[in-house]
């Protein structure tokens, strides 16, 4: 069996053509029907490798969801390496600052104590380390994620995509300008024109990573990835962003809450990045639309909303069911004479009092009168 025709309808297979597109294709090229016929044959014989989500066109919403979580599972540990990894150099910078300040505090009030113009130094000169490791934390993390997705099947290591993130950070940080100021630029027109460039302009900076290119080309590139596929990819991204608020109103869950905001993080960022790499495919092998049907439309919009509002009904009964307001309006109220009365003490070292209802009506009825007069 010839293994060039066996290899096409491997490749076809694997983007989920069926036997009678690969048949018409390779008639088309000039095969025999008795030849395609048995080459079918043995590749359907064949055990059928699993389809790779980043080599196919658009699959649909669920099954690319479906497709993060298992990319995720595949390099859980190195994923949250390279995601929480600032965390190595920011958190040393922030307990030097709060030793910084208690030290240089310690054993004097605040109110007498005369800041040393090196102890204004050593401020600054913290301030400017952690305000750049923040930056570089934001132009670097978003980059590096993408270059863990790109070789996650070379294993690389946390250090080699960070390396290969922070040697890129400035031209990120040119595509971030350009991508700002062309969004601002469109906004002037109203809201509407410039949600449709932003979407545009979206791949921007997987571009830059997965594709090496400069912030112009990157941008160029992105356009022409988008055209004629906005409302496809604009679903898709209006998909995960849904998600995404289900999410986060689960994170108001005490307890779990932080824990659910920390795991869930890179999930959209894989999200994206199948549906990018799919987009890449359809328009360098030229692949046909594929329109999924009016019933699977009405179907993943009705299991969107349904789910957005059992996640809302869940997080309401958590956290504001069992809730009194009655109780917190006296917390309040106890709250606010607190900071009352530690003003008057701030001013009046000798002054004491508890505060009570009615002088809680008193004091509100006095910053009323002033708020009138001003």
């Amino acid at each position: 069996m010839n293994q060039d025709i066996l290899k096409f309808i491997s490749a076809k297979k694997s983007r989920g053509e069926s036997d009678e597109t690969i048949r018409q294709a390779l008639v088309h090229a000039g095969w025999e029907p008795s030849v395609i016929d048995a080459a079918l044959s043995n590749a359907a014989s064949e055990p059928t490798a699993p389809q790779n989500p980043l080599a196919t066109g658009f699959q649909p919403v669920f099954e690319n969801l479906k497709s993060s979580f298992k990319i995720y599972k595949d390099i859980f540990w190195r994923m949250l390496g390279v995601a929480y990894a600032p965390l190595v150099v920011l958190v040393p910078l922030g307990l030097l600052m709060a030793l910084t300040l208690f030290l240089t505090s310690f054993g004097e009030p605040a109110q007498t104590r005369q800041t040393s113009a090196g102890e204004i130094i050593i401020f600054v000169l913290l301030g400017i380390a952690i305000f750049s490791a923040i930056i570089l934390t934001v132009l670097s993390e978003f980059g590096a994620i993408i270059l863990l997705l790109k070789n996650k099947s070379f294993a690389p290591t946390v250090w080699s995509v960070w390396k290969q993130a922070l040697q890129k950070a400035h031209i990120f940080f040119g595509a971030f300008v350009l991508f700002v100021l062309i969004t601002l630029g469109s906004s002037i027109l109203l809201i509407i024109p410039a949600i449709i460039v932003c979407h545009y302009l979206q791949w921007i900076f997987y571009n830059i990573y997965e594709d090496n290119l400069g912030p112009v080309k990157a941008l160029k590139a992105s356009w022409d990835l988008t055209k004629n596929y906005w409302w496809e990819t604009f679903g898709r991204a209006a998909f995960i962003g849904i998600v995404a608020f289900a999410v986060a109103l689960l994170q108001l869950i005490p307890g779990i809450g932080v824990l659910i905001s920390l795991l869930w993080f890179p999930v959209p960022i894989i999200y994206t990045y199948i549906t990018f790499r799919q987009l890449k495919t359809i328009k360098t092998q030229n692949l046909p639309k594929t329109k999924i049907s009016n019933g699977a439309l009405a179907s993943n919009i009705i299991a969107g909303v349904f789910g957005l509002m059992l996640v809302s009904a869940l997080v309401y009964f958590i956290t504001a069911a069992a809730s009194n307001p009655e109780k917190f309006w006296k917390g309040f109220k106890e709250g606010l004479m607190g900071d009352v009365q530690k003003y008057e003490e701030m001013h009046n070292p000798d002054f004491y009092k508890t505060y009570n209802n009615d002088m809680f009506r008193e004091e509100g009825t006095e910053f009323d009168s002033m708020i009138k007069e001003q």
